[in-house]
């Protein structure tokens, strides 16, 4: 049984980066295999990462060099840990009609350059792993705490904040 996680990016900056929640996260991904998890992303992650990391270093989280660190250590991790599911085309073998990030930002009242970041997930959770389901249905992982959270419960999707689960929660949930 394979267990699908979905990591946004304030997730996967808790694997690089000590906060409330990395040890959860960083348990996920040490652990993946033994565990039965794949874990994907979007290519979104990719740009909004290093803007991430370079926010902490303008709050005084991180220095300058810390950051190149951790942005060359993630360099191995975004294609073979955290796997980019929308750089390739997507699956021909499911037969329903695939949602646009624009349908998306209007559904959720998102403004397309302004909020529709989270959009761009949605839309990869729902194009890329829709397919999945029963023990396999794809779980989301996020710190965010503005509305990225009820949009994904929206569309049917559940929504894992590490900040706010013990591992032994998390174990029971995905387990079950």
């Amino acid at each position: 049984m394979i267990k699908i996680l979905y990591f946004d990016t304030s997730a996967i900056i808790k694997y690089f980066i000590k906060e409330t929640g990395s040890e959860l996260v960083r348990l996920i991904v040490d652990k993946r295999v033994e565990n039965s998890f794949t874990l994907h992303t979007s290519q979104i992650s990719l740009y909004e990462f290093p803007k991430a990391l370079n926010k902490k270093v303008k709050n005084g989280e991180l220095n300058h060099v810390q950051m190149k660190k951790i942005i060359a250590k993630s360099k191995f991790y975004f294609p073979n840990v955290f796997r980019v599911r929308d750089f390739k085309p997507i699956p021909g073998f499911r037969n329903s009609k695939d949602t646009t990030y624009l349908e998306l930002c209007m559904k959720h009242d998102l403004k397309v350059k302004r909020n529709g970041w989270d959009a761009r997930h949605l839309a990869c959770v729902i194009n890329y792993l829709r397919c999945f389901g029963g023990v396999s249905r794809p779980r989301v992982l996020t710190a965010d705490r503005k509305r990225f959270p009820r949009m994904i419960r929206a569309e049917g999707f559940d929504v894992i904040n590490p900040e706010k689960i013990s591992i032994d929660k998390f174990l029971s949930i995905v387990n079950s």
